[in-house]
């Protein structure tokens, strides 16, 4: 008994053992035909090997249906050779998939396998796009195989019913939450030369600003839709939009909670967000930004990110760019003395209005504040308490000496006090010589007491300081997507601009778009070479843009001329 016992440990242990070299071979045959550079057909007889030894391998009958479906791509003009290799491909992935059902990425090579057999037999058509499904179901959505499927079934598009179609859509609007540059550039891709449906798109295009802009790039440099690039691009400035308004928002919470740092910076990204928007909807008949509540953000902007500076102990000289961009754009007396008081109660301005007492960059504020509330007779004392007196006028101050002294003449003319007006407009002209807006406001005041030959030599001064009708850049070029920038000195008048350009890349007609004082006034294509464009100017420096969109072009001659007064 003891001896049969021994026997029976002694053929267990080589039993074991043969299991074991059984599992080795398996697997050394499995690695070398994986790590080889040998033809198909000679992986084929190594993995062959592999299976006859241990048949129930998934990892060696996965890489059978490899080398098989290999061996068919490099036999595709051999026909038998080719529909048996992928016949016997697809028995072996079908067979790895028994094995290990979870696998997707079997699942994808078998949906592969029979998409390219469905090539040579249609009717195996019929099964192919459930098993890209299940393989897609099979993984994450990050992962590799879940955007290959996706990739394929958009390329199958006009071949796809009704629910593979949903399934489709569903898949890439998953995908492209989470957007990388190149995955997109793929789908642009494979959307124009098998989709072409600009519907399609719009069902999976996220609202996500950098997708939305490159899609809008993809279908300008491809010369596809303008108007639906238009679209795109003006909901896209929605987007940002909404997105600098939650910005203000977080800036507000932070001011309440005395953070000035952080709520300086959440609105200074906000103003640039707001900056960036250049009024795509105005192309279509599409509003995706009030202009009113875009107004009134911006304002917004500005005064927070001043009193973020106040608060957070600045001097007055650093506000002052906030505070004065802010003036410009408000018109609500109420809210212009809201900030008087604001600054009062800081004890930032005094109660009454004086100029030259220490530094005019300091009392101009003020008395701009005053004339924006249309206290002109206040602004104007000051006028009259400046002329009881002798002033040095240091040449750091000149500049805002002057803009006192204009105030005053403004305001003398809002009142209708036309040679008090002209006596202040010359006196800050002394101290500026070049102030376009006193020279113009100035020779309204002589035209209205027909003073004609100062209006002669008002008009003199004034073309010297405006830019000419006509400049070359010398065909300056300008690469695709970045900026062409051209300022422009003028007087208000209502403009007709023409700009001739040309596509540095022969038989591509450039489509370039045309933004004056940052907002888009035109986008197009170039066909004649010449854009002519009309548009309105504002007073002193104004800035045109050229943003070449599809191809790097040659910008050769810009000019304008005035358009007839209506």
């Amino acid at each position: 008994m003891k001896a049969f016992r021994r026997f029976l440990f002694i053929v267990g242990l080589l039993l074991v053992a043969a299991v074991d070299i059984a599992i080795y071979w398996n697997f050394h045959l499995y690695r070398n035909a994986v790590r080889s550079q040998a033809l198909n057909a000679d992986k084929i007889a190594e993995l062959e090997r592999a299976d006859r030894i241990i048949p129930f391998n998934e990892l060696v009958r996965f890489e059978l249906g490899q080398a098989r479906f290999g061996l068919a791509m490099d036999e595709l003009e051999n026909a038998e050779v080719r529909d048996a290799a992928l016949d016997a491909g697809l028995r072996d992935f079908a067979s790895s998939l028994r094995l290990n059902p979870a696998s997707a990425r079997v699942q994808f090579q078998y949906a592969q396998a029979l998409l390219y057999q469905s090539y040579f037999a249609p009717s195996a058509k019929i099964r192919v796009y459930e098993e890209y499904k299940k393989a897609a179901r099979l993984t994450g959505h990050r992962a590799p195989i879940y955007f290959e499927v996706g990739k394929i079934l958009f390329s199958q598009w006009a071949d796809l019913d009704e629910a593979d179609r949903t399934f489709t859509l569903d898949l890439l609007k998953t995908v492209l939450e989470q957007p990388e540059k190149t995955k997109l550039a793929t789908i642009f891709q494979i959307w124009d030369l098998s989709v072409r449906d600009y519907g399609v798109m719009e069902k999976i295009l996220p609202a996500n600003v950098d997708t939305c802009r490159q899609y809008a790039q993809f279908l300008g440099e491809k010369g596809l839709a303008l108007e639906e690039r238009h679209r795109i691009l003006a909901k896209t400035e929605g987007l940002d939009f909404e997105k600098a308004k939650r910005e203000a928002e977080l800036g507000n919470r932070a001011f309440q909670f005395f953070q000035f740092g952080d709520a300086f910076n959440r609105f200074q990204s906000c103003l640039g967000i707001l900056k960036g928007i250049l009024f795509y909807q105005d192309l279509v008949e599409e509003r995706t930004v009030d202009p009113a509540e875009y107004q009134n953000q911006l304002k917004a902007t500005y005064l927070t990110m001043a009193k973020c500076r106040l608060e957070g102990g600045r001097p007055f000289e650093d506000v002052l760019p906030f505070l004065r961009s802010y003036i410009e754009l408000e018109d609500q007396v109420a809210a212009l003395g809201d900030l008087e008081a604001f600054l009062k109660e800081r004890g930032i301005i005094g109660d009454s209005l004086a100029a030259g007492s220490k530094d005019n960059k300091l009392s101009a504020f003020p008395i701009l504040l005053a004339f924006k509330q249309s206290r002109f007779r206040d602004v104007i004392q000051v006028g009259v308490e400046m002329q009881r007196g002798v002033m040095v006028v240091p040449d750091a101050s000149r500049a805002d000496y002057a803009m006192i002294l204009e105030l005053v003449a403004d305001s003398y003319q809002k009142l209708d006090f036309i040679y008090e007006s002209n006596e202040y407009y010359a006196k800050a002209l002394d101290q500026e010589p070049d102030d376009l807006a006193a020279i113009l406001k100035l020779r309204k005041n002589r035209e209205r007491l027909n003073e004609e030959a100062a209006v002669r030599e008002l008009d003199s001064r004034i073309a010297g300081l405006l830019t000419p009708g006509e400049t070359a850049p010398n065909e300056r070029p300008a690469d695709k997507g970045r900026s062409f920038v051209k300022m422009m000195k003028l007087d208000g008048s209502k403009l007709t601009l023409d700009i001739a350009v040309r596509s540095i890349k022969d038989g591509q007609i450039p489509l370039l778009a045309v933004v004056w004082n940052d907002r888009v006034v035109w986008e197009g294509f170039v066909q004649a070479g010449t854009v002519r464009i009309e548009v309105s100017s504002k007073l002193d420096m104004n800035n045109l843009t050229l943003i070449p969109v599809n191809v790097p072009v040659s910008i050769s001659i810009i000019s304008w001329e005035l358009r007839k007064k209506t």
